[in-house]
């Protein structure tokens, strides 16, 4: 393995780097993958490096800005990763992925978005709603619920000597 600051980091080294990062390698993979060790990379983009590299720096920058190409690269990395282990020996992993993708699965997709709607909804109308009248609907909904569960009688449970 180079030493750490012992053996430079040539232009090609540097172009194999970025290759890496572009094609969705994390820093410490893509050094690793280059017999080199991620504090070197990252010292060629510290400007109170005496190794910085401008040139370096401004096409990293780019390649890991947000929504960028190392992103892509990433996200399908870890796409393609999620399906093999759900394929190879994840039950829980495997659904998900199904949930995701295959149609006939989609009614297992959360609702978040249309129950934090309503959420909001109610809270417009409560709002105008003064403490006392909100008091008494939680006192009347707590009867009604406590009502419901004194009507389950013992008729409705099958004996376990019958």
């Amino acid at each position: 393995m180079r030493g750490q600051y012992v053996e430079p980091i040539t232009e090609d080294l540097k172009e194999k780097f970025l290759d890496l990062i572009a094609s969705g390698y994390t820093r410490p993979e893509a050094a690793a993958a280059l017999d080199a060790s991620a504090r070197q990379f990252r010292s060629l983009c510290n400007p109170q490096s005496h190794r910085y590299d401008d040139d370096f720096h401004r096409r990293y920058t780019k390649l890991t800005e947000k929504d960028g190409e190392h992103h892509s690269a990433m996200i399908e990395r870890l796409q393609t990763a999620a399906i093999e282990r759900g394929l190879r020996s994840s039950d829980r992993l495997l659904e998900k992925l199904l949930i995701t993708y295959h149609p006939d699965w989609s009614i297992h997709r959360p609702q978040a978005m249309q129950i934090n709607f309503k959420v909001d909804e109610m809270r417009a109308v409560f709002a105008e709603l003064s403490d006392d009248t909100l008091e008494k609907m939680v006192l009347e909904l707590q009867s009604k619920e406590q009502g419901q569960l004194g009507q389950l009688g013992q008729g409705d449970f099958i004996d376990a000597e019958s």
